[in-house]
């Protein structure tokens, strides 16, 4: 259940202690129609960073329906980056969501090569992360465009932190 966190004085927001709005929370779970009525019946901005720069699309990297619509309907920056200069495909990545992934390569062109703060790329988060569910992973490597033995800060590439 979507703990609404939305205190109404003349329509405006109060965000949490992380600066996250409530659309933060609402992308985080997923649901597109609550998304919906609070951006055009309420005015909640899509486009509302938080404290760490995360936008309420590196949020609902993992829902499909609710990336589409934010890129599509509200405008969103696909490209985006937080303060981490982590990408919607970075959090795609962490959230082993192949289907998001492959949407913002094949449709805005987004760089699996593109690295964090920490010189990760999507690749390094998805194969640290979901080493039991690989379908990340197997996506990423089939587009060609990565490079399993690109080294991150630590000199860890994802070939290895896969193991």
């Amino acid at each position: 259940m979507v703990e609404v966190r939305l205190v109404f004085i003349g329509l405006q927001e109060v965000p949490d202690k992380n600066g996250g709005t409530v659309l933060h929370t609402v992308a985080n779970h997923g649901s597109l129609d609550f998304m919906k009525c609070l951006i055009n019946s309420h005015h909640c901005d899509p486009k509302a960073t938080d404290n760490e720069g995360e936008t309420v699309l590196h949020c609902a990297a993992r829902h499909i329906d609710v990336v589409m619509y934010l890129i599509n309907e509200c405008h969103c920056d696909p490209m985006a980056t937080d303060f981490n200069k982590r990408t919607i495909l970075h959090e795609a990545a962490i959230w082993n969501s192949p289907d998001v992934i492959k949407y913002l390569i094949n449709e805005y062109n987004c760089d699996p090569m593109a690295v964090d703060r920490w010189e990760r790329t999507p690749l390094h988060l998805a194969a640290a992360i979901f080493r039991g569910n690989p379908a990340a992973v197997e996506y990423l490597l089939s587009t060609g465009k990565c490079d399993p033995l690109i080294k991150d800060i630590d000199g860890d590439t994802p070939f290895k932190l896969a193991k």
